[in-house]
């Protein structure tokens, strides 16, 4: 059955007006400051500061480029007339709320989406100690008539929804988490509804709080777009959440039509654990009846959902419903242990917190609760530590080397969720064990967790194992071996199994989703045959620079001309001093995998794929001090350079314009530049700032000029782009490249 795709109200909302943008009002306890901005402006900057934050895994967070964020953020704030000392007041404060009027979703959009958060971080940076701006969001609309829960109603519903193939485990955990923090008298659970069902089951219900746990839009196709990549077309997507339609299959429902279904119960608060679900769900939420809601701007780590929610509606129980208490409590904690990692979570709210409500010190000011009703008594019978800990543990089945040499981890899922109280020692001494077995040699991982304040301890890219054996690092094919993983709790044993799985090849790539980011680590630039090959290009560069004292320096001199004869001597030295024919892929026995090989397998055996010979390339470039890139097509590779160090930094801190996401976009890995910015890229290649190159050219004796010409006709058809890899960005982010491979067969 085809798999659909298709969203339920789905418009065009981005249509840029003339007219003034709503009144904005940035508020703190102590001040109050009206921005304005042409709504034209205000559109263009909220989209591109919406992909800023999309894409902030590319930064590099030195000095230069944080700079360089903090004079856009310091401008455009300026340009809404916020000054340094407003920006003073606003870096001193424990709290500001950006305080925005509703109309309609068609609207006033631009301030709901613009990531506000991380906007006033980078305006006051250097005035806050580095310490963040805690932001919550007001939606300043009418009055609507407020309606609690009816008579035995359920005070919590949890809507879990993994329609058709989006199913992915069982959410069931996540459900006993929430509600264990919430303590609800009566709870309802709704799996995988329609929003007809939702509608009416949530109308009937009159809940206080209601709690969506599945996928927003783009995460949703990601995963769907292997099942079947024809089905859906991209440019209509919008911010939406997957339900089931009446055939049971996956649709992506708009957030106008969820949020209306949700709100019209007059929830006090809607919690969205699901991606890109802050600047349409959960404002439109608050727009249509509920009191508050709480998502994500952007996307997040997996568990820090369940982390963040579990902890935040602890806290609003303890404090009988004090919303502010409990969102900056919790953000602070996780901050604490840097568990956010750049994450924005927004709170939406339909009355003003700061000035109305007590902040995390106390004050005068008497608290805004929401009525979340009484919860239930504790139980008195203490719970087995075995009953009160669960875990998930789902290893990886085939452990590819370029991902554990980069910290990927063991396992698809490792999580321990506290779902009951335990006493504090018992909390404090939870001991991991795993064993990877390599041969006669065990790769042992051992770390001691303290779960007395936190609600979920997430190991699934912690274990990780020394990759020292040398059976590992020679393995020229797969073999079958074992991982033994054993948790206990204070010496009572909570776990234990031994799990079959398989060690890939060392020069195996998987290009899929866990191995295929790690292409960087097969640039091996300091492999021996790579320093031979710069050393024969000297001769080359000598005389193309006319220059008896011309080296390979990099972008030192600050000249494109120089970086492009620095790339020519390495072209003409591997042209004719190192003669290479071209080879198919060797054989491999793992579907979607690849065999490459090395500098200097490739110069010593004469042969290479197009892929052995864009590494070849890339690795040359990047040990002159050049930044390399590598071009993916559906069938096909080629390397590239940026010209200028300036260009390479640009490329960083740039963002467009466009309407949405990119829905096929893996935040994870923002080396991997991916299909919406293909019109950037081909642009950056036409102004010269991006140098392409036909690498087979090398085996079929082609010249410099005839490789650039070839590479720039690979870019004509999108349809067969890929992704481009970047390697510094990837380096910048902790990829590293593979230990070089001695002739006698060791590595190092």
């Amino acid at each position: 059955m085809t798999v659909k795709r298709r969203q339920i109200g789905a418009v065009d909302q981005l249509a840029i007006g003339r007219r003034r943008a709503p009144r904005l009002v940035l508020r703190t306890r102590r001040d109050a400051f009206d921005l304005a901005m042409a709504e034209a402006e205000l559109k263009r900057l909220a989209l591109r500061w919406r992909d800023l934050v999309a894409n902030r895994g590319r930064w590099r967070f030195g000095e230069k480029e944080m700079a360089v964020l903090q004079g856009k953020a310091k401008k455009d704030l300026e340009r809404m007339g916020l000054f340094d000392a407003q920006l003073e007041a606003l870096a001193g404060a424990e709290v500001v709320e950006v305080s925005i009027p509703f109309e309609s979703e068609k609207e006033g959009w631009a301030a709901r989406i613009l990531p506000w958060e991380h906007l006033l971080y980078a305006a006051t940076r250097g005035l806050s100690a580095g310490r963040p701006v805690t932001v919550v969001r007001h939606l300043a609309r009418p009055a609507l008539r407020q309606r609690g829960s009816g008579p035995g109603g359920p005070g919590f519903v949890f809507v879990g929804s993994q329609p058709g193939a989006l199913r992915k485990g069982s959410l069931e955990a996540e459900r006993r988490l929430v509600e264990t923090a919430l303590r609800p008298k009566k709870g309802l659970s709704l799996s995988t509804p329609s929003l007809e069902d939702l509608r009416k089951s949530l109308q009937k219900a009159a809940p206080r709080i209601v709690h969506l746990a599945g996928f927003d839009t783009y995460e949703g196709l990601r995963l769907l777009d292997a099942v079947d990549p024809l089905a859906t077309d991209e440019t209509k997507l919008l911010d939406g959440f997957y339900l089931r339609d009446e055939l049971g299959d996956p649709i992506s429902v708009g957030a106008e039509e969820l949020a209306k279904a949700v709100a019209a119960a007059r929830p006090a608060l809607v919690g969205c654990n699901f991606f890109h679900s802050a600047s349409r769900v959960a404002a439109l939420m608050v727009a249509y009846g509920a009191q508050a809601a709480l998502g994500f701007q952007d996307e997040r780590d997996e568990a820090l959902g369940e982390q963040l929610f579990a902890g935040f509606y602890r806290r609003l129980r303890a404090s009988s419903g004090d919303l502010l208490f409990a969102f900056t409590e919790t953000l602070r904690a996780l901050r604490s242990s840097d568990e956010l990692r750049g994450t924005v979570v927004s709170l939406w709210s339909e009355r003003s917190l700061v000035g109305t409500a007590r902040t995390v010190r106390g004050g005068a000011a008497k608290p805004s609760h929401l009525a979340i009703g009484r919860p239930a008594p504790v139980s008195r019978r203490r719970v087995p530590v075995e009953e009160a800990l669960a875990l998930e543990v789902v290893p990886t089945r085939d452990l590819n080397y370029s991902a554990l040499h980069n910290g990927a981890g063991l396992f698809k899922s490792f999580r321990i969720r506290k779902m009951a109280p335990i006493p504090a020692a018992v909390a404090a001494a939870i001991d991991v064990e795993v064993v990877l077995h390599a041969g006669d040699q065990q790769l042992p991982y051992r770390q001691r967790l303290n779960l007395h304040e936190a609600d979920v301890a997430d190991l699934g890219a912690q274990v990780t194992v020394p990759l020292t054996s040398q059976l590992y690092r020679s393995l020229r094919e797969s073999v079958q071996t074992c991982l033994y993983v054993r948790v206990s709790a204070a010496e009572t044993k909570l776990y234990e199994k031994t799990h079959p799985v398989r060690l890939l090849a060392v020069d195996e790539w998987q290009d899929d989703p866990i191995g295929g980011p790690w292409l960087p680590s097969f640039v091996l630039s300091r492999d021996p045959a790579v320093a031979r090959v710069i050393d024969a290009a000297r001769r080359y560069l000598v005389a193309l620079a006319d220059d008896s004292t011309a080296g390979f320096d990099g972008y030192q001199s600050d000249d494109a001309a120089a970086t492009d004869r620095q790339a020519r001597a390495i072209w003409y030295a591997l042209l004719h001093d190192r003669t290479i024919g071209y080879i198919n892929p060797p054989p491999t026995f793992t579907e979607s995998s690849q065999r490459l090989r090395s500098p200097s397998e490739v110069l010593e055996t004469r042969v290479g794929t197009c892929i052995d010979t864009s590494l070849l390339l890339a690795a040359c470039f990047e040990s002159i001090g050049l930044s390399p890139v590598v071009f993916l097509l559906t069938d096909h590779a080629f390397p590239g350079y940026w010209r200028t160090d300036q260009a390479a930094s640009d490329f960083l801190v740039s963002a467009g314009e466009r309407e949405r996401p990119d829905p096929l976009q893996d935040r994870r890995y923002p080396w991997r530049i991916e299909k919406s910015r293909f019109g950037d890229l081909v642009a950056l290649v036409r102004d010269d700032k991006l140098v392409v190159l036909e690498s087979t050219f090398l085996t079929s004796r082609g010249t410099f000029s005839d490789a650039l010409d070839e590479a720039a006709g690979n870019l004509k058809d999108e349809r067969k782009f890929a992704s481009m890899i970047d390697i510094q960005i990837a380096r910048t982010n902790g990829v590293t490249p593979l230990p070089e491979r001695l002739d006698r067969g060791e590595w190092r």
